[in-house]
């Protein structure tokens, strides 16, 4: 994979919304992920989100900012976002920023599954 390239696939799992970009979210492929971001189909926006960082090799400043973005963009009334399994490099970012105490992060994908599917409880 060349060094400025990033990827984004996306599959349902119990009906969860699963993306897992690959590669590196820096400046110059944050485009890339804006895009998919915007053109991603209504419907898929209808329930949770699992972003899965295992083959996000790396991120810098704007990277972070695509990942707050995202949590932003795809969180909704009934429907959470969870990140999962970051690469050394990506949690050290979330920690720096102070991300990782304040976003969904699991050490697993059925973790982070489990608190997408569990029933939301309203006071």
């Amino acid at each position: 994979m060349d060094d400025d390239t990033l990827t984004i696939a996306t599959a349902t799992r119990h009906g969860v919304l699963v993306v897992r970009p690959a590669g590196r979210l820096v400046w110059n492929t944050a485009g890339i992920w804006h895009s998919w971001l915007e053109t991603l189909p209504q419907d898929r926006l209808d329930g949770p989100v699992l972003i899965d960082l295992a083959e996000l090799a790396f991120l810098d400043a704007t990277g972070v900012s695509c990942l707050i973005n995202a949590h932003r963009h795809l969180r909704r009334p009934g429907a959470a976002v969870a990140f999962a399994r970051p690469g050394a490099r990506v949690t050290r970012w979330l920690q720096v920023t102070g991300l990782l105490a304040l976003l969904p992060v699991f050490d697993t994908t059925e973790a982070a599954l489990r608190s997408l599917l569990r029933p939301m409880v309203t006071p």
